[in-house]
C-alpha cells in the first residue's frame, strides 16, 4: 500500500497475468515479517528474503516469460542470478535509487559497489529512474533504459492527475516527495523555515522520519 516503485511493479506484473513472488527485505534471519509468507495482493505472494534465498532452487525451470527483477543490488540477491539464469529466467535490474549514497549515510550497510556493477553487467536489461543514474553506469553498458516514476490513475485517481500543478491559491507551497530519513534530510532547517514563514505551506510526503519530526510537525499549522 506504500506504492513504492517495486510494489507498483509487482502490481503491474500481476495485472498482466504473472504470478509474482515479492521478496520482502529482512535485516537478519530472526527478523520476523508481519505478513510472513502469504498472499498480499491478487496474484502477489510475499516471500521473506531468507526463505527465498534458501529455497529459490526449488523454483521451476522457465515457463512462459519468467523474470527475476531486482531493485536492490544486495549480494544475497545478486548471488541468486546464476542459478535462476540456469533455469531460463531473464534477469532485469531496476536502478531505483542512488544506493551508494544511501551507503555513505549509513542507510544501506549491505551495499557493495562492485556487486552492483556486477549486476549491471549480468542483467539482460537495466533501467534507471533518473538520467544521473543512467550516466553513472554508462561506462559499463550503453543500452540502459530511462524509466522515470509515472502517474497511475489506479493509484491517485483520474480526477487528481493534475495534483502537482499550481492550485491558484495565494499561499505558496513548498513540496517534497521521497524518503524522510534524518541521515540526509535537514529537518531542523525545514522547521526553522516553516516557523519563519507562516504564509508558506510545506507539504512533505514519504516515510522514514523519526518520531521527534512527527511531534514537531504537529506543532506547526503550515
Amino acid at each position: 500500500l506504500v506504492n513504492q516503485r517495486p510494489i507498483n511493479a509487482a502490481k503491474y506484473f500481476a495485472n498482466q497475468g504473472y504470478l509474482v513472488l515479492f521478496v520482502a527485505w529482512q535485516w537478519g534471519r530472526k527478523d520476523e515479517l508481519a505478513k510472513g509468507c502469504s498472499p498480499v495482493w491478487p496474484g502477489v505472494h510475499q516471500v521473506p528474503l531468507f526463505e527465498f534465498i534458501d529455497l529459490h532452487g526449488l523454483l521451476p525451470h522457465k515457463q512462459a516469460d519468467a523474470l527475476y527483477l531486482l531493485t536492490m543490488p544486495a549480494r544475497v540477491l545478486v548471488d541468486c542470478v546464476p542459478s535462476l539464469r540456469g533455469k531460463g529466467y531473464a534477469i532485469a535490474y531496476d536502478v531505483m535509487d542512488e544506493w551508494q549514497e544511501f551507503f555513505k549515510s549509513g542507510q544501506a550497510p549491505w551495499y557493495e559497489r562492485q556487486v552492483e556493477e556486477q549486476l549491471v553487467l549480468q542483467s539482460d536489461a537495466v533501467c534507471c529512474v533518473a538520467p544521473a543514474l543512467v550516466e553513472k553506469f554508462s561506462g559499463l553498458r550503453n543500452d540502459i533504459l530511462l524509466i522515470g516514476n509515472g502517474y497511475s490513475e489506479d493509484v491517485i485517481g483520474r480526477d487528481h492527475r493534475g495534483i502537482a500543478r499550481a492550485w491558484g491559491a495565494a499561499q505558496p507551497v513548498v513540496g517534497y516527495f521521497g524518503h524522510l530519513t534524518d541521515a540526509w534530510f535537514d529537518w531542523r532547517l525545514v522547521f526553522d523555515l516553516a516557523a519563519r514563514y507562516g504564509d508558506v505551506r510545506f507539504e512533505i510526503i514519504g516515510y522514514g522520519e523519526p518520531q521527534w519530526v512527527r511531534d514537531q510537525a504537529r506543532s506547526l499549522d503550515n
